[in-house]
């Protein structure tokens, strides 16, 4: 699996991981009201103050 997402619904944000070697690193944390534009889906624009709400 190159990349996972663990959602956070009491902190109201997203933390996205990648795969680099032979581990996941962390590749950002993103929080209501914020826009999230996963690298995976470019075209995809997540507004989290609507997904949390």
């Amino acid at each position: 699996m190159p990349s996972y997402w663990i959602v956070d619904p009491d902190l109201d944000r997203i933390e996205t991981f990648h795969l680099e070697g032979a581990g996941y690193q962390s590749a950002g944390v993103f929080a209501a009201p914020e826009t999230m534009r996963p690298p995976e889906f470019p075209e995809l624009e997540l507004a989290l103050d609507r997904i949390f709400a």
